[in-house]
């Protein structure tokens, strides 16, 4: 039984600590202080140099070619907000929250714990904020089901600033959010996984002392197996929550995650077979005694007379009838894809069947038993009779002992197993905690340009749109030219073109 807990513990300390890390908080609210003339540059123009161009030509007079500013803050904001909801604020608290998320956006966080707001593009608007944080969580019920957004207008002192939220995806949150808000429990995986490891180590093994008991590796044929099921459990758990997650761009509830952790968890049933293999290892001794044999499964133990036994059979091993039929069903279903799993289920194992009187069958698993000679052996000077395969195994053997040599201690195994599952465990937690010291804060943007170089970016500028000018000039020329001249339009435009082009490549 302690042998079922240990492994349960293990595989459910995992498959959290991979629920805990791949978990994506439902319905982060982003928040973008309105800040009229930024918004006006997002959406006239791309590169961040441009941008930050024309923050230092607002509202003045733009150069040639370039389209001209709106007189006034007012008529940006009234064609930003044309056919938004907006929603009146008012209170200390909200003034407080405005003046800091300004602040913010503006390069200029007034705490630490305001910078970490800034999203994973290195942006500085918008904002990410739980929808439960005040003072947001008092409008955030306004918000619907489907991603949508309403402007917040705060009025004091003769002004009027807007601030816009709305929910996020969970495809959006999972790729712009922050990590320690768009993954509350990351710092808690780490934990777990530690636990894992400690609970499968520490809780007792049994023990190997009777003499003449055999047992196979611990190594080999039970940790082995053990934690190879875990791991690829809790890699196609992972898989599976990653691909729903991912692929899913509206804004969801918090039942969700419970929703589609039950379809993860049925992707982890193949690999739990695994855990069975190593359970049933560890759960297995034979012991030669003076007269008979004892066995100790994980269902039964028998014990059985030399001279009860009234044959013996070499017949192979092979996995349980239902997880053949599962691991074909799930192949079919996945249309093939995990077909690699097949030759593993089907494959056959050596094994030894021993006959009693009564009608009894004890079956061995031969293939990995350590002192399966000395059992053949045993067998042999009792007189029982033993197939041809087991006789040609035991003359082919150099060394039959029927004492099994006590196995070496574990302490220096487990002590260099310990570091390195610590090692592994803050490894992860120096990674996904926003208290380690290694954790990075967001950046914040170089500082705005110089006049000098505002100066060298309108003339860049203008340079630019002169010589795009004479490109379409040339290319009109080339289509209204007559045949007698098209060939020397034609090349008039290519040197446009190319001029063009090489002005381009110079800011490179």
């Amino acid at each position: 039984m302690l042998e079922i807990i240990r492994r349960v513990l293990a595989l459910g300390l995992v498959l959290g600590a991979v629920w805990t890390y791949v978990y994506t908080a439902p319905g982060i609210v982003r928040v973008r202080p309105l800040v009229p003339r930024d918004e006006l540059e997002s959406a006239t123009w791309r590169s961040a140099d441009e941008q930050r161009l024309m923050q230092r030509l607002l509202p003045g007079t733009a150069p040639a070619g370039l389209p001209a500013a709106p007189s006034s803050e007012q008529a940006i904001v009234k064609k930003l907000l044309a056919g938004s909801t907006i929603i009146p604020i008012h209170g200390a608290e909200w003034t407080s929250f405005a003046d800091q998320a300004f602040a913010t956006v503006d390069a200029r966080p007034p705490f630490t714990a305001w910078r970490l707001r800034y999203g994973k593009d290195d942006l500085l608007n918008p904002l990410f904020f739980s929808p439960d944080e005040p003072p947001l969580d008092q409008v955030a019920g306004q918000l619907g089901r489907q991603t949508s957004s309403v402007y917040l207008s705060l009025s004091e002192a003769g002004r009027v600033r807007y601030i816009g939220i709305s929910r996020m995806g969970i495809h959006d949150i999972m790729s712009q959010v922050p990590g320690w808000l768009a993954h509350p429990y990351r710092e808690v995986s780490a934990l777990l996984l530690l636990a894992a490891f400690l609970v499968y180590i520490l809780l007792p093994w049994p023990r190997r002392n009777e003499a003449g008991t055999m047992t196979y590796a611990r190594g080999s044929s039970v940790i082995g197996p053990d934690w190879l099921g875990i791991a690829l459990a809790a890699v196609f758990f992972a898989i599976v929550l990653l691909a729903f997650a991912d692929n899913t761009d509206a804004v969801l509830e918090p039942g969700w995650w419970l929703h589609i952790t039950g379809w993860a968890l049925l992707a982890t049933i193949p690999w739990i077979s695994l855990l069975i293999v190593g359970l049933w290892y560890t759960s297995f001794s034979l012991t030669i005694r003076q007269d008979s044999l004892r066995v100790v499964t994980l269902r039964r133990t028998d014990e059985m007379r030399f001279a009860d036994i009234v044959e013996t059979r070499m017949e192979p091993f092979t996995s349980p009838t239902w997880l053949k039929v599962l691991s074909t069903i799930l192949v079919i279903v996945n249309l093939g894809r995990r077909a690699y799993i097949l030759p593993l289920v089907y494959q056959q194992q050596p094994g030894l069947t021993l006959l009693g009187t009564d009608g009894r069958k004890i079956r061995l698993l031969i293939g990995h038993l350590p002192g399966y000679y000395a059992l053949l052996q045993a067998l042999q000077q009792h007189g029982v009779s033993l197939p041809d395969e087991a006789k040609r195994d035991l003359a082919d053997a150099d060394e039959c002992s029927p004492e099994v040599k006590p196995p070496k201690s574990p302490v220096p195994g487990r002590i260099a197993l310990g570091i390195l599952i610590c090692g592994l465990c803050l490894g992860i937690w120096l990674l996904t905690s926003r208290y380690s010291p290694t954790y990075r804060l967001p950046p914040i943007p170089e500082k705005q340009l110089t006049q000098a170089e505002v100066e060298r970016m309108q003339q860049r500028h203008a340079v630019l749109l002169e010589a795009q000018s004479k490109v379409s000039e040339a290319l009109q020329r080339y289509e209204k030219a007559p045949a007698s001249e098209r060939d020397a339009a034609y090349a008039e435009y290519q040197r446009a073109v190319d001029h063009f082009i090489k002005l381009g490549e110079m800011d490179k």
